[in-house]
């Protein structure tokens, strides 16, 4: 702030007094002039002069002193500072001191005869000045003067512009004048200074002299601009924070201020606010500290009555000698509430973990058990948690793999939750008081407690064993004949098939015979059906003795059985057949007084590299069997297969031309049926259709798959037939997938889960049309997924990781709860239309769907009935707690895709809001 722009208090008094000292001083040099020249006498005027000089002096220090408070620099009633400082005017008022004492000293000597006027000017500490009156000549400064300034005597002669210089003063009789303000200099350094001088004038060998007094206050004018800085800068500061600020008296409480947060926080005007003492705004002290670096936490309340836990924050100062307690204030209301709310939610987990049957272990990345609940404490033969807490999870938690005796590799598993993997496996745990126990167990980093930062693991273990002697005996019974203990014909199936895809690698040779009883029927219809099923008993156990220990007896149906004759040559299969029908035919049925006789008829086929798949080698050994009834029965054909070999492959390579060119002339037609809840079985939303496609012939007939499909699988067109299917789905059905709630199922096929970029092309087709992915379900065949686990694995990822959804087709339950299904994700399973269309007549079969149900829903699955042909089926689907079904009873049955459009918007627009849904897919509007 410049000198001129300082607020100033003048008091006309005080200058009055200025003045009067003023002449005062002169009169005193005056005398002491006279006085040392001799007039009042040698020893009086010596004395008188010493005096009177002292005295002048003393008058200039009292000028100086009110000089500089009447230009405010011993400063006014200051305002309570916030902090503890020192006052910058101390530095000025020591100088002052310092020249009071010089003078006094003075005065004293001066009180001696000896006393050197001269030596006493040049040794004191205060810059002097002495100059003539009439031109302003400087005639001596002391050295305090030149360390002032930085001037000798000889600079400043002859310069009167000097600030600190009087100017010429040749009138006797007037006062001189003085500053009111600090006047500012440059000393020789260049250095901008200030001072406040006081100056008088007396005669000296009858000259005028004017006595110039000067004190540095430069450096009190800096720490004073500082401080006023600081302080402006503080209550800004302190008026904008958004933290409640107070400053309180220590002693009385009472507070003193208050920022506009605090006003706001507590919700009182600030006058009231000041007038309050801190306790009216405290309820209660929750933890009061007596260290003041650590917060006060309170219960204070509001003009509004609100309660708000808070932290306080505390500064003491002491400022002229009265104690301030500076205070920032912090409300932590929602935080108390969060720990509160913490708390009660620790409870809650821990009160859930004591009740759920899974056991939960916590530990942490060194393997230290740190939580069981109850269930843990069970399957660890009831060992008292406290014992458990502390020791390693390695060493007390003994997990082998589930199928052998191979320990768990515990560690491998926290790396790679560490890695934040969810790691899912199956494990066995051997318990005294509980035997063997099956588990799925799941691993997970989580989060540690509050403030940690160390890493910390869960381990789930739910217990599957009753699930898994459950599945295991569902498992015998799907693949084993009940009443001959055979296995059945889709597990004789199954292993045919393994050994086809075996002779294309190690070209091995097998034999498959298919077996067909003569003249079982007259017995069962003489004797009925505990006669028929007591007879085919017998046989099993005929078939079952005629052929090697390695060889597989199953019952295919009826009266029908199979036999498969692995790594046998043909000789030796003819012979083992010729034995059997001999064994056969010798046997003697007696049921009740009735005694028969029966024969078999046999079918036989050779596998080797040359067959192409299980349809293929079944219609053969089945053809030679019907070859051998019409011959005569009781005997074993062999299919020769040459000249049926040569007509079937050039029927198929007609079928492959046909296929390229519907694909190329967009033949294909596409249909579609309903799923449907099994609970209402119509107008279930979402809307589920599964696609079906149809071969369309020039003259307008529709071709089924059974036709022309095998052709398409063995000259490998299926990826390309599944890839049209899923084009068009994109191209006609986005905009439907995308208004209305509906769900579309899309089959694919062996070879197209065998494509592992088969997955990557349906996904740019699903972004490019911009369809919905997670309206789309794509069935999988559980045989032919298990035959390409690794590319099936690939596929569906891929399609998980867009959306898409995954279904079994087909399952009925052959293969152990899913266990060759391992890494793959689905949603759904369809149970087997045969199984379906059984249970109405087969206990057996129902029993097994009502099993597979029961698993499916176990494993967080839902369940389809297909092949549903009759309310009666519709209506046993329900009570099963089936969740959806398909078939000819369902939905209308199987429709053209064209239909789909009205269907839609009569099922949702008409619901809706009564709007015209959009034109359908033209491209299968031709049917």
């Amino acid at each position: 702030m410049p000198l001129s722009d300082r607020p100033t208090s003048r008091l006309p008094r005080r200058l009055w007094l200025l003045a009067g000292i003023a002449v005062l001083s002169g009169a005193e040099l005056l005398a002491m002039y006279l006085a040392w020249n001799g007039v009042f006498g040698r020893g009086g005027s010596a004395t008188l002069g010493s005096l009177l000089l002292g005295l002048s002096l003393l008058n200039l220090l009292i000028v100086a002193v009110l000089t500089l408070g009447n230009a405010g620099l011993f400063g006014r009633t200051a305002p309570i500072r916030l902090a503890q400082e020192t006052p910058p005017e101390d530095e000025t008022r020591q100088r002052l001191e310092l020249l009071q004492r010089t003078l006094d000293e003075l005065v004293l000597q001066s009180g001696s005869y000896s006393v050197d006027l001269l030596e006493t000017f040049r040794q004191s500490t205060i810059a002097m000045c002495l100059s003539r009156a009439r031109d302003g000549h400087v005639v001596e400064v002391n050295p305090a003067f030149t360390r002032l300034t930085g001037f000798e005597v000889a600079n400043l002669s002859g310069h009167r512009d000097f600030p600190l210089c009087p100017a010429p003063h040749t009138e006797s009789e007037t006062p001189v004048p003085q500053s009111q303000e600090p006047i500012e200099f440059l000393t020789a350094a260049q250095e901008r200074r200030q001072a406040v001088i006081a100056r008088t004038t007396f005669k000296l060998h009858g000259d005028m002299q004017l006595l110039t007094l000067a004190v540095d206050v430069t450096p009190w004018l800096r720490s004073r601009e500082a401080l006023s800085e600081f302080e402006a800068r503080y209550r800004e500061m302190f008026r904008r924070t958004r933290a409640v600020m107070l400053l309180v008296d220590a002693n009385s409480g009472q507070i003193l201020e208050a920022n506009p947060a605090a006003v706001s926080f507590y919700g009182y005007t600030p006058q009231t606010l000041r007038g309050m003492r801190l306790q009216e705004l405290t309820e209660d002290i929750i933890d009061e500290s007596i260290d003041s670096e650590q917060p006060l936490r309170l219960i204070q309340h509001s003009a509004d009555g609100l309660r708000h836990a808070v932290e306080v924050y505390r500064a003491r100062i002491t400022l002229r000698g009265r104690r301030l307690d500076y205070l920032i204030v912090q409300d932590i209301t929602s935080r108390v509430r969060a720990q509160t709310a913490l708390k009660h939610s620790k409870v809650q987990v821990r009160s859930t973990l004591e009740a759920i049957p899974d056991a939960v272990l916590r530990f942490t990345s060194e393997g230290r058990i740190e939580f069981l609940n109850s269930a843990a404490q069970r399957i660890l033969d009831n060992t008292a948690a406290a014992e458990l807490i502390g020791r390693s999870i390695i060493g007390t938690l003994s997990l082998m793999q589930e199928d052998g005796d191979e320990p768990v590799d515990l560690d491998d598993i926290i790396a790679r939750a560490e890695a934040g993997e969810e790691v899912r496996f199956m494990a066995r745990i051997e318990s005294e008081q509980h035997g063997e126990l099956i588990t799925q167990a799941n691993c997970a980093r989580i989060a540690g407690d509050e403030g940690e930062h160390r890493a910390a693991f869960v381990l789930v273990l739910h217990d599957v064993t009753q699930l898994r002697t459950l599945s295991r005996k569902l498992s015998y019974q799907a693949t084993h004949d009940a009443l001959t203990g055979l296995i059945n014909r889709r597990e004789f199936e199954r292993q045919v098939s393994e050994l086809i895809r075996e002779t294309q690698t190690d070209g091995s040779v097998h034999m498959l015979c298919y077996i067909d009883l003569d003249q079982f029927k007259l017995v069962n219809d003489t004797s009925g059906h505990r006669a028929g099923d007591a007879l085919l008993g017998q046989v099993s156990n005929l078939l079952t003795h005629g052929v090697r220990r390695s060889d597989i007896v199953a019952r295919l149906g009826g009266d029908e059985f199979g036999i498969l004759l692995s790594h046998c040559a043909r000789a030796v299969a003819e012979d083992i057949a010729g034995k059997l029908i001999k064994s056969i035919s010798a046997h003697r049925f007696t049921w009740e007084d009735r005694t028969f006789r029966i024969g078999a008829s046999i079918g036989m086929v050779i596998l080797n590299a040359d067959t192409s798949d299980l349809q293929e080698a079944m219609s053969a050994a089945d053809a030679a069997c019907y070859l051998a009834k019409e011959q005569g029965r009781n005997r074993y054909i062999v299919h020769a297969g040459a000249e049926d070999t040569v007509m079937q492959r050039r029927q198929e390579m007609e079928w492959v031309r046909l296929l390229h060119s519907a694909i190329e002339n967009e033949s294909f037609r596409l249909h579609y049926q309903n799923i449907e809840s099994a609970a209402s079985a119509t107008h279930d939303t979402p809307m589920r259709i599964e696609l079906l496609l149809r071969l369309s012939q020039p003259d307008g007939l529709l071709v089924l798959p059974e036709r022309f499909m095998p052709a398409a699988e063995r000259f490998g067109l299926m990826p390309e037939l599944d890839l049209w299917v899923v084009r068009q789905v994109c191209q006609h059905l986005a905009d439907y997938l995308r208004r209305y709630p509906l769900s579309v199922y899309i089959n694919l096929s062996a070879q197209s889960l065998a494509d592992a970029g088969l997955g990557e092309r349906i996904a740019e087709l699903l972004e490019e049309y911009n369809v919905p992915a997670q309206r789309i379900y794509f069935d999988i065949q559980e045989l032919a997924t298990a035959a390409s686990l690794t590319q099936a694995r690939r596929v569906n990822q891929t399609l998980r990781a867009q959306g898409c959804r995954f279904s079994i087709d087909h399952y009925d339950a052959s293969q152990p709860a899913f266990a060759h299904l391992n890494g793959l994700s689905f949603d759904q399973v369809k149970i087997d239309g045969n199984l379906i269309t059984a249970m109405l007549i087969n206990k057996q079969a129902r029993t097994n769907v009502i099993n597979i149900n029961n698993i499916c829903h176990g494993l967080g699955l839902q369940t389809i009935a297909s092949c549903v042909e009759s309310p009666q089926l519709l209506r046993a689907a329900e009570q099963e707690g089936i969740d959806f079904v398909e078939g000819h009873s369902v939905g209308g049955g199987v429709k053209p895709l064209s239909w789909l459009e009205s269907e839609l918007r009569q099922r949702f627009d008409t619901q809706d809001n009564g709007g015209d849904a959009t034109t359908g897919p033209n491209a299968v509007s031709r049917t």
